[in-house]
Parts: C-alpha cells; sequence; structure tokens
C-alpha cells in the first residue's frame, strides 16, 4: 500500500491535510485501486486559503490567505513552522523554488516577496507593476519566476535582480499557470467575460 499526503483549501478558511492511501488488493491488479482519504489534521486561517504549494521534499507546506498572511506548515502533523509575513493585502499565489530554498508570495496588489525557507527572512521584493497576481511558478532553477496576473499580462522575473526579464499580453485574465520542466513548456488557463 502506498500512502501519499493531499492538501486542500476550503473557502472555511482550513488548511487540511489527508492522507491518501492508494490499495491494489492481490489478483485484482487489472481493477482500479482503491483510494481512501483520511484527514490527518486541520488549521485555521482567518479568512480564505487562496493557493498551497508543497516543498520540493513534501516536507513543508506553505499557504496565502484572504487574511494578508503566508504560512509555513511542517508536514505530517501540519504544525505551523512560522508565519512568513503579513502582506499589505489578500495573498492569491504561493510557489516554493525548485530547490526548496525559496518561497515566493504574492499578494493583490501585485507585490510578490521572496523568502528563505530556511529562515523565513526576506530575500527579494518585487512590484510587478501590474494588477492582481493570480498564479506563478519557478521555471527550473530558483532564479526564473513566472507570473501571471489578473489584467492578463505574464511575466518571467529573476527575484535575485529584481528584473523583468520578459512579458508577455494575453486578452483574457490568467486564471493559473503551470510549468514542465521536463518539456520546457508553459500552460496557462485564462478566462474570458462572454461580450
Amino acid at each position: 500500500m502506498k500512502s501519499t499526503a493531499v492538501a486542500s483549501a476550503l473557502c472555511l478558511a482550513l488548511v487540511t491535510l489527508f492522507a491518501l492511501d492508494v490499495a491494489i488488493c492481490p489478483g485484482q491488479e487489472q481493477q482500479p485501486p482503491a483510494v481512501v482519504l483520511q484527514r490527518i489534521a486541520a488549521r485555521d486561517h482567518y479568512r480564505t486559503v487562496h493557493s498551497l504549494a508543497w516543498s520540493p521534499d513534501s516536507e513543508l507546506l506553505v499557504s496565502g490567505s484572504a487574511d494578508f498572511r503566508t504560512s509555513l506548515w511542517t508536514i505530517p502533523e501540519l504544525e505551523k513552522a512560522r508565519w512568513l509575513s503579513r502582506r499589505r493585502g489578500s495573498v492569491y499565489s504561493v510557489a516554493f523554488s525548485p530547490s526548496g530554498s525559496l518561497i515566493a508570495s504574492a499578494d493583490h496588489h501585485g507585490h510578490v516577496c521572496v523568502y528563505s525557507s530556511d529562515s523565513g527572512e526576506l530575500r527579494h521584493e518585487i512590484d510587478s507593476g501590474r494588477e492582481a497576481v493570480t498564479s506563478m511558478t519557478f521555471l527550473g532553477d530558483d532564479d526564473r519566476l513566472l507570473i501571471g496576473h489578473k489584467d492578463g499580462q505574464v511575466q518571467l522575473w529573476s527575484p535575485s535582480e529584481t528584473r523583468l526579464l520578459e512579458r508577455l499580453d494575453c486578452t483574457a485574465t490568467i486564471v493559473t499557470i503551470a510549468y514542465s520542466a521536463r518539456d520546457q513548456r508553459i500552460a496557462a488557463s485564462v478566462f474570458r467575460r462572454a461580450a
């Protein structure tokens, strides 16, 4: 039996961790595996949790919330390791760097803070000059951060240099972005209101 942790954020402002047990019964290898979710722990934010991200080693979980906080949790106990920040606005997106040494946290004013995951120290601050950050991800290393905005712009930043490297203007709100390190591809989900 294989056990994996799954995290969810509910609009009740809870961060809940579940154990995902996948069981394959002997003699039934051709059947879909049985999946069992078992609730392990839950802790409260004061308002809605907008974003969750796992560290690459799955030992830490970071959450961003409408209570203006970015919180770091230890796994599997889901104990709060520290608050990384008290932002100026709702935290809409969080991301771990590929090495796990950095955590990026972005708010609805377009500001991004990059912290050390070990100490919680603020390393870099980016003012994107755009509307709310809706999604972000690191690209293959710790010094390329892809940021998607509510106003449709996608930006590529170097956090260490606090420098905009590239940008792409879309005609719709960026909902979420993802990066495939193997294929070096970027996927984006967009939302456009009907005319």
